[in-house]
């Protein structure tokens, strides 16, 4: 479906904290690019790039002002737009292939494991 990345926004509103730092928020991005622990199974579905990048861009276009990780952003090669842009959380996403990746995929697993036990509010 062409809105389906709007029921994964709806997710991430649901569950991440207000104040999220973008640097878990990219963590959670990519390791939701390749893992699917813990999220529920109709969610499975929506875990593909241009989904999660759109789904990533309007939570931050909700939540944030456009500064909004500007000084994280660079150290996972996504500076070229804006967090707010969909090609921003490609960029982010792109970068756990990279060399000297900064994936780090304990944290990843803490941050995710606090996102799936989260009642949607």
């Amino acid at each position: 479906m062409h809105d389906d990345w709007k029921r994964l926004t709806q997710y991430l509103t649901d569950r991440l904290p207000k104040d999220v730092s973008y640097d878990d928020l990219a963590q959670l991005c990519m390791g939701l690019h390749v893992y699917v622990d813990g999220i529920p199974s109709e969610m499975q579905g929506l875990l593909n790039k241009d989904d999660e990048a759109m789904a990533f861009a309007e939570f931050v276009r909700q939540r944030f002002d456009d500064s909004y990780g500007y000084a994280a952003s660079a150290r996972y090669g996504a500076n070229l737009n804006r967090p707010t842009e969909k090609g921003h959380w490609l960029e982010v996403i792109a970068s756990i292939y990279k060399d000297g990746a900064i994936f780090d995929r304990q944290r990843e697993k803490s941050i995710r494991e606090k996102f799936t036990a989260t009642e949607p509010s």
